[in-house]
């Protein structure tokens, strides 16, 4: 049997363990049959066994009551079929909503309704309509859970979530609530896609940009109390002006660390046992306490679990767990067992920093990863920017910060304070120069190992950066252009300091490296070039 990304054949022995704990926001089993929703993560497959739903004797006990609202509701920008034309109205909307809406055609469906795109009549745009099925509308507990969705949803009024703008709820016919209708493609697909890229580094960050847009939206949500539970690339949709939204509230809950902060989202009495609990999420993109069914260890960090395993998705084209049964599945995901991430997908070397901060997301202990969700976006800010994450180092008054002929491999940015470099010879001491706040030394060590060319001394309390090449490696990931024009720019200066018969030694007739290479003045600018004068012998950056 091939290896789906997320989803799988149900057999029936697995259909209890559905309904007990509804574990999966894809799989809808039903007893005595082997179908199920197929959900293909990278060719974005959304194909409904729909005759099963409807069948005589099945119980909707024996649905899981997650479902992805990602295909439900939205549709997708190009290469889709229109919406059902041939869908009866009348079974969808009640006489007075039909005063309000016309009915274009049906989305989706899922285990506990199906969604449909109308026409509002007053204000003239299309919405999606989520509608309760109606073998559900008598049961309170699926009232109660459709009302609690609709309520999270509404209450969470940020850019990168969808917007609910009406509820309806009788209690005899027809329950639905109107939201906006997004036209867009899934994360999934755009990963998929993204295989076939010719630049795959470029692409690489694109995602990274979207994926900053849904942790503005996860973080937000934590303001309000709320954890979505199900972040996954299935329920990330882009439209084409650069909107991203983060879908499916459906599996969403109240935090206990809001619910009295008077910030928070508030459910109305009859939605407050609505919310859905147990072990719920999707197994190939599940935290370990969600699927061991840890309620007290489910926090924020469970969604930034999730957040990471998006991260994983978009490195390794592909989701953080694999396997030929959801049984298979669900207990990688409580033994956080995942293959690591590839060293070159499609040829190409994943920067270091970014692998580390999906490791992190991903830590079996909550307590290990980020704390929050904000800790999380500014590093991956960090890592578009280039910006990498330097230790600081402070010296006192007379300390040195290096000595001369000392192996050394780091480079020092002087943040506070000032410096004197001095070599050493034959018990004579000669200054090369001093240093202030933004000069640079050391550098040449990043590149080339080896002994120091001169010693350097705070003169007053001096707070350093310290670089080596494995951090910049780190962060500027040499496969970006960026990080190769560093790596080569330094490289070309590091040869050309090694050229003895150039160098030019103070005091002597010896044509400096400047004029007989011109094409190396356009490079020797600020305190680099500055300093040069100064070296006694020896090359720039050699101390």
């Amino acid at each position: 049997m091939p290896k789906f990304l997320a989803a799988f054949v149900v057999e029936p022995r697995a259909t209890s363990t559905l309904v007990e704990t509804a574990c999966s926001s894809i799989f809808f089993g039903f007893r005595g049959t082997r179908l199920a929703w197929f959900l293909d993560v990278t060719g974005g497959l959304w194909d409904l066994i729909s005759t099963q739903g409807t069948r005589s004797g099945a119980d909707p006990e024996q649905v899981t009551l997650a479902e992805p609202y990602s295909r439900a509701l939205h549709t997708p920008a190009s290469d889709s079929k229109p919406p059902d034309s041939n869908a009866a109205p009348a079974q969808v909307l009640t006489r007075e909503a039909a005063r309000r809406f016309e009915y274009v055609g049906k989305v989706g469906a899922g285990g506990m309704g199906a969604v449909h795109c109308v026409r509002d009549k007053n204000l003239l745009r299309e919405v999606a309509i989520k509608v309760l099925a109606p073998s559900l509308a008598a049961d309170p507990k699926y009232v109660r859970r459709f009302l609690a969705e609709a309520q999270i949803q509404a209450q969470l009024d940020h850019p990168n979530i969808a917007p609910v703008h009406d509820l309806t709820i009788e209690h005899e016919g027809t329950n639905y609530f109107t939201m906006r209708l997004v036209h867009g493609r899934s994360m999934a697909d755009w990963i998929a896609s993204a295989r076939l890229s010719p630049t795959p580094s470029e692409t690489m960050h694109e995602m990274l940009g979207a994926f900053l847009k849904v942790c503005d939206a996860v973080a937000f949500a934590h303001s309000r109390g709320v954890l979505h539970l199900d972040i996954k690339p299935e329920n990330i949709i882009m439209e084409d002006f650069g909107t991203v939204y983060l879908m499916d509230w459906g599996l969403s809950r109240l935090s206990a660390r809001d619910r009295d902060s008077g910030n928070g989202v508030v459910l109305s009495p009859e939605a407050a046992g609505g919310v859905v609990t147990g072990v719920v999420g999707s197994p190939a993109y599940m935290s370990p306490e969600q699927a061991k069914g840890a309620e007290s260890l489910v926090s924020e960090r469970t969604d930034v679990f999730g957040l990471g395993a998006v991260l994983y998705a978009i490195l390794a084209g592909r989701p953080p767990y694999l396997g030929d049964s959801m049984d298979d599945v669900v207990e990688q995901a409580r033994e956080g067992q995942m293959p690591s991430l590839p060293d070159a997908p499609q040829g190409v070397p994943l920067p270091a920093r970014i692998c580390q901060i999906t490791r992190k997301a991903l830590a079996i202990d909550p307590g290990d990863r980020y704390q929050s969700v904000l800790d999380l976006k500014r590093e991956v800010e960090g890592f578009l920017q280039g910006g990498i994450a330097f230790p600081i180092r402070t010296f006192s008054a007379g300390e040195r910060i290096v000595s001369q002929s000392e192996f050394g491999d780091t480079a020092y940015i002087i943040v506070k304070g000032a410096c004197v470099a001095y070599t050493t010879k034959d018990g004579m001491r000669g200054t090369v120069c001093r240093l202030g706040t933004g000069s640079v030394f050391g550098e040449e060590k990043v590149f080339r190992p080896g002994p120091r060319g001169a010693t350097v001394e705070a003169v007053t309390e001096v707070s350093v950066r310290l670089v080596t090449r494995k951090m910049l490696d780190e962060g500027l990931g040499q496969d970006s252009w960026f990080g190769a024009f560093v790596v080569a720019l330094a490289n070309r200066l590091t040869q050309a300091d090694a050229r003895p018969d150039i160098v030019a030694q103070p005091g002597s007739d010896t044509v400096s490296r400047e004029e007989q290479d011109p094409s190396l003045s356009s490079h020797l600018s600020g305190p680099t070039a500055a300093l040069r004068e100064y070296l006694p012998a020896g090359r720039v950056g050699d101390w």
